[in-house]
């Protein structure tokens, strides 16, 4: 999950307002959950907590 970089990055919005990116890290990562949850617990698969074993948030 922290593939999309932390939450509180200084760039992240800047990258948004500058429309380089739609959305900011905190959304990715919302969205990305989203996304995926169903499709893994659909196939059975026990899907650990969203902020286990974090680095950042």
């Amino acid at each position: 999950m922290d593939m999309f970089g932390r939450s509180d990055s200084e760039f992240s919005d800047a990258y948004v307002r500058w429309g380089l990116r739609k959305l900011n890290n905190a959304q990715l990562r919302q969205q990305y959950i989203a996304d995926t949850r169903p499709l893994l617990e659909e196939l059975g698969i026990t899907v650990p907590a969203d902020t286990a074993n974090r680095r950042f948030l």
